[in-house]
């Protein structure tokens, strides 16, 4: 079966990825994504709730182009990691691997105390790993071996167990 086809990204996209690594996960990230921006407007969130159904009846690519135009309409919604973190999902399922780690590097820069900051932490390193990129991958897994979250520290030590292809 033939990937999907690519679409453009933003210029930044080189920027945005390198920095991931570094990130510090044991800084007292807050239970929910909803502590950003200014609440959402009726009509926003009634668009977005839209958007979100069309995962659930595997409309993955008009998901993505609609997500992707929500995200530019209502830029510091309190909706947007959300918004990012299930677009990145949305290519991430569809081997979308460039597309997926921009989306996931963007949600970690734009909104580093997201709750969902160590699960985008371990498919950060998943891609890094399938990409040939072990170190970066070890790094992130190392860190998150400190998680209090124990399925996370499961997660990190089993991902760091698998061997490299030879």
């Amino acid at each position: 079966m033939p990937e999907p086809e690519t679409e453009s990204l933003p210029d930044k996209l080189p920027e945005a990825l390198p920095d991931v690594a570094p990130v510090n996960i044991t800084d007292g990230a807050p239970e929910t994504t909803m502590a950003y921006g200014a609440p959402p407007n009726l009509e926003a969130r009634q668009k977005y709730e839209r958007i979100m159904r069309l995962l659930d009846i595997n409309e993955t690519r008009q998901f993505q182009t609609e997500m992707r135009e929500w995200l530019e309409e209502n830029t510091g919604d309190t909706l947007e990691p959300d918004a990012l973190y299930w677009l990145a999902e949305a290519h991430y399922v569809s081997k979308q691997r460039k597309q997926a780690r921009y989306y996931y590097s963007r949600l970690l820069e734009r909104f580093p105390k997201t709750s969902r900051r160590e699960i985008t932490l371990l498919k950060l390193a998943q891609l890094h790993y399938d990409e040939g990129e072990y170190a970066h991958a070890r790094s992130i897994l190392n860190k998150l071996l400190s998680s209090d979250n124990s399925t996370i520290r499961r997660l990190a030590k089993e991902q760091l167990g698998r061997k490299p292809p030879q």
